[in-house]
């Protein structure tokens, strides 16, 4: 199990004269687990670890699992940073993606969270299909509007996977294809 896990890795003479300065429980969405799981998980860990007091303790998160109520369990907990999965602040390429969120709740999060003293990153993509400079533009925009609650951005470029269900759509032509990495050079 996770704590046997743990406690071997900590018993590891490499850990015994070290100290923790960040830790990043992600690979997924681990909003999704239960918030009970997550607390026991880092009770754990910083018993068994050394954690310095200023440790940067991020958790990844989709924003649809960030009710208030949640954000308050989160700040109440040694987690100080959340990376959000946001992906865009637009309708038409949230519903391209089949995200379950809309722009209204990305605003209606970003009305409470700074009552909570939290570091906020966000993750946003670029290169949907059919996706133009102006449109990029209109995010980076939108980016503006949150500017004084975001303390780090993270911009991925949009990778079609065969199995994906929108990688489907571009090649059956209901969406347009991808424009080339070319056209975003001029962004820069």
């Amino acid at each position: 199990n996770l704590s046997k896990e743990i406690s071997m890795y900590a018993a590891e003479p490499f850990f015994k004269y070290k100290s923790v300065r960040t830790l990043w429980i992600g690979g997924g969405t681990p909003s999704a687990v239960p918030f009970e799981k997550i607390e026991e998980m880092l009770k754990i860990l910083m018993d068994k670890f050394n954690f310095e007091q200023s440790a940067e303790i991020t958790l990844e998160t989709n924003i649809h699992d960030l009710t208030e109520d949640y954000i308050k369990r989160v700040a109440d907990s040694p987690i100080n940073r959340l990376s959000i999965g946001i992906q865009s602040f637009t309708e038409k390429y949230l519903r391209m993606m089949g995200r379950s969120y809309s722009p209204e709740w990305i605003d209606t999060f970003f009305g409470f969270i700074n009552k909570y003293n939290l570091n906020i990153s966000i993750d946003l993509m670029f290169r949907y299909p059919g996706q133009s400079l102006t449109d990029i533009q209109e995010e980076i925009d939108l980016i503006g509007k949150y500017s004084d609650k975001i303390d780090h951005i993270t911009l991925y470029g949009l990778i079609l996977f065969p199995r994906l269900g929108i990688f489907k759509r571009v090649a059956s032509g209901a969406l347009p294809k991808q424009a080339s990495l070319s056209k975003y050079e001029k962004m820069c």
